[in-house]
């Protein structure tokens, strides 16, 4: 009878509980192995080296096998879940926006509604809100747009023949403007007939990471009458 990889998947399962359930319960073996482990030493520069042959073989075999790309695109489907994708999936849309708006984190949380009533997480969210009513822009707020596996609420979306999205981002780190740049590029991959404005005080970080997008505005706090310019058709020309 031939063996599957979930039978191995299994036994090896098994095979590890049987040994953490020991190394707990029996201090002898539990003594006996930490003296062995003290021995092991740890290369890492060829752990490095042998993740980088892994990862290259892998994506050969993806870009390849169209069979093994489509078993394991099925897998990312019902596994990846950055950007939500399957709570929007399980609750909807509606749902999905309830279930953030209960979230204790306050970064996500609704604190703040425009004359409209659209909500808000932030007063820079409400505070360019209010500039874009004050000068005649209508705007949706976190529309659903799919990208890919994923879904993106952009703050803002601006209605045209050449749609606009404003984006209000404030916070400092690398690792956030990684993040942005990477969100963005897959905006654009998926929908390339936007434009994006950022609004922000880190206006060098925001140049560094997403500066040499052609479709990307960068926009400073002090500069915000530039905005309904860039609305009506207009770049601010940072």
């Amino acid at each position: 009878m031939k063996k599957t990889s979930e039978f191995y998947s299994r036994i090896g399962k098994k095979g590890a509980e049987a040994f953490w359930n020991r190394f707990r319960n029996d201090p002898e073996f539990r003594q006996r192995m930490k003296n062995s482990w003290k021995g092991h030493k740890v290369n890492y520069k060829k752990i490095i080296e042998a993740a980088k042959l892994g990862s290259k073989a892998f994506r050969q075999r993806y870009n390849t096998d169209k069979e093994f790309k489509r078993m394991i695109d099925k897998k990312l489907i019902k596994s990846r879940s950055r950007g939500g994708s399957i709570s929007l999936k399980n609750l909807g849309e509606d749902g999905f926006k309830k279930r953030l708006e209960r979230m204790k984190n306050e970064l996500v949380k609704y604190k703040y509604s425009d004359k409209f009533g659209n909500k808000f997480r932030s007063l820079l969210e409400l505070k360019v809100a209010n500039f874009l009513s004050s000068n005649g822009i209508t705007y949706s707020v976190e529309p659903r747009l799919e990208c890919g596996y994923h879904a993106y609420y952009p703050d803002f979306l601006i209605q045209g023949m050449r749609p606009k999205i404003i984006e209000v981002m404030g916070i400092g780190t690398e690792r956030y403007w990684k993040n942005a740049a990477r969100k963005i590029y897959s905006l654009l991959k998926n929908h390339s007939q936007f434009e994006i404005i950022i609004i922000t005080s880190f206006s060098r970080l925001a140049k560094k990471h997403i500066g040499e997008i052609p479709q990307v505005n960068i926009l400073r706090w002090s500069e915000l009458d530039k905005l309904a310019q860039w609305c009506r058709g207009s770049t601010p020309g940072l």
